[in-house]
């Protein structure tokens, strides 16, 4: 069920899926490894249609490579938890139908200057979640032609959605960044693209990363829709 809640798989997927994981699963020497082994395979078949801006990569830091002061990495730790046990809380326990199937998803901000590990701990949480990344590159999904923003969110979140990958928007106030008055009609078709943004995370059942150097760009309306917000600061010489 935990498998089924993360990853959408096409008919052909699950038949690919299964084909190499029978042997595994039947050589498991309990259940949990045999979700190890399902979960492991079912976060990398999902199909790989190329997506402007989007590139989906193997995590390859863990906990033992990063070094953040305590309450950062307690918080960090906090997330973990609340993704690894998503489906337990909301469908076993029930509290999804208590919270109106809304909720499902986390989405945290990472903030802090360069270098300070923000990525590197998003990755680190990848990793021991067994989920690839999804990197978001803001100058491909970002475009100067009306519709055109929107268009690439929801082929990125759609993409999200088939492979179960953790997504990390890197320098996110670039697009989540305060909404502006309108002056001109672009100005009323880039605050619509920032409300299907807002609307597309609200919907999103997976787990999302927005990393960004000046946490004080994004607009109050944004960070709302933050269940998490981290800032890591710069590190001390120990």
């Amino acid at each position: 069920a935990r498998v089924a809640a993360q990853f959408r798989l096409s008919a052909a997927e699950i038949d690919a899926v299964a084909a190499a994981t029978a042997g595994p699963i039947d050589a498991a020497p309990d259940a949990d490894a045999a979700v190890r082994i399902l979960w492991h395979h079912a976060g990398r078949a999902g199909s790989a249609t190329p997506v402007p801006g989007v590139t989906i990569v193997e995590p390859v830091y863990d906990w033992d490579d990063i070094i953040l002061p305590t309450p950062t990495e307690a918080a960090l730790r906090r997330i973990e938890g609340h993704v690894r046990h998503a489906a337990l809380v909301l469908d076993q326990w029930g509290f999804g139908r208590a919270m109106g199937a809304r909720g499902r998803g986390v989405v945290a901000l990472f903030s802090g200057p360069s270098g300070t590990g923000k990525t590197m701990a998003a990755e680190v949480l990848a990793s021991s979640l067994d989920l690839r990344m999804m990197l978001i590159d803001l100058s491909q999904i970002i475009s100067k032609y009306v519709g055109e923003t929107s268009k690439n969110i929801a082929a990125a979140f759609d993409a999200a959605e088939r492979s179960g990958a953790v997504m990390v928007w890197n320098e996110g106030d670039a697009i989540w960044g305060a909404r502006g008055s309108v002056g001109h009609a672009t100005d009323r078709h880039v605050n619509a693209e920032v409300g299907d943004l807002l609307q597309r995370i609200e919907a999103f059942d997976g787990f999302t990363i927005v990393t960004t150097n000046m946490r004080h760009a994004i607009d109050p309306a944004f960070l709302r829709r933050f269940r998490f917000t981290i800032d890591f600061p710069m590190p001390a010489a120990a």
